[in-house]
């Protein structure tokens, strides 16, 4: 019987402690054995590393609790996929929960030939709020745009998976320096671009499924937008579109500036000062209710950040924890 690749789990943590307990017992119900998880605490301020050290201690050979320091995300995994040797690397997030079969799931979508990287769905989790399951209707309505759910049937190739549920040779991670640390989010679809280019494949299983806790208010959702749109915006800066939503990014903001530049050459006073109250608006006046319209009005926030991503070089904060409930946020 051939040997099971050995898996390397690597989770970030920077306070989770509302969370990181289930996502833990999620990983100890795996039906797939030849694998230990690398839990790394980012100098939290809550109970969060306590509660991993419990695990560890108890689940020594499954559990290992890796302290840095206040590093960041990228760093963090980088940090670990340097000074762990498996074959196999796999990533989730803290406030994940993965199926029993998640493991399993990616190793057999990644054991196909010239295919370097495996990921699955990430879905609402089962105790979401009826806000979360809002903006859950919300990103499957706008997945086509934006990547976030794919409907596949089958292991197939992909373009992209998410950096809370995908695996990686760690052969080729390990050649492209792992994720890029400057970041944040977004180092997950900037390594798949890395990857393609290099002519491996992607794989994306269906079966390999991860439950992800959604952002909790308004203030969160917006939080999200803005950090994922400056992450495309950057890349844009970078290497142009890859991406649909690239394409929309660029387009809204050169429709908005074009306004403002055609009322001056025009010398339009009132069609000046529409313009103005348009990017007021844009940028201003969202509502704070948790309604599809509110959300869908400020999703907008993601262009906001893609303006900034677009034309700063700003680098993010090490903070985590994007849109959820603890107060370090990009």
């Amino acid at each position: 019987m051939p040997k099971l690749p050995r898996v390397a789990v690597i989770i970030p943590a920077y306070n989770e402690e509302n969370v990181i307990g289930n996502c833990i017992e999620s990983l100890l119900r795996q039906t797939y054995e030849n694998f230990c998880a690398h839990i790394i605490d980012d100098q939290s301020t809550d109970t969060t590393q306590q509660i991993i050290r419990r695990y560890a201690e108890a689940y020594p050979n499954k559990i290992k609790l890796q302290f840095f320091g206040k590093l960041g995300p990228g760093k963090a995994r980088n940090r670990v996929a340097t000074e762990v040797a498996a074959d196999i690397y796999a990533f989730t997030d803290a406030d994940c929960e993965v199926t029993p079969r998640w493991l399993e799931e990616l190793i057999r979508g990644i054991d196909f030939e010239g295919v370097v990287s495996c990921g699955g769905p990430q879905l609402a989790h089962p105790t979401s709020t009826d806000f979360q399951q809002k903006l859950e209707r919300f990103f499957s309505l706008t997945s086509p745009l934006i990547d976030f759910y794919q409907n596949k049937t089958d292991i197939s190739e992909t373009r992209h998976n998410p950096l809370c549920n995908v695996a990686y040779r760690s052969e080729v991670f390990r050649s492209l320096k792992g994720f890029r640390e400057d970041l944040f989010p977004g180092e997950d679809v900037e390594i798949d671009l890395r990857i393609k280019q290099r002519g491996h494949r992607i794989h994306y299983n269906p079966r390999a499924i991860v439950f992800h806790h959604r952002p909790e208010s308004i203030a969160q959702f917006k939080k999200v937008m803005r950090a994922y749109g400056r992450a495309q915006g950057k890349l844009f800066r970078e290497s142009g579109p890859r991406r649909t939503i690239q394409y929309i990014g660029i387009i809204a903001s050169l429709f908005t500036f074009g306004i403002i530049i055609a009322s001056l050459l025009l010398q339009n006073l009132g069609l000046l000062v529409a313009a103005l109250l348009i990017v007021a608006g844009f940028y201003f006046i969202r509502p704070n209710s948790e309604s599809l319209l509110s959300i869908l009005l400020n999703s907008l926030e993601w262009f906001n950040g893609f303006l900034i991503g677009l034309f700063t070089n700003k680098s993010p904060p090490p903070g985590m924890n994007i849109g959820t409930k603890h107060d370090v946020k990009t």
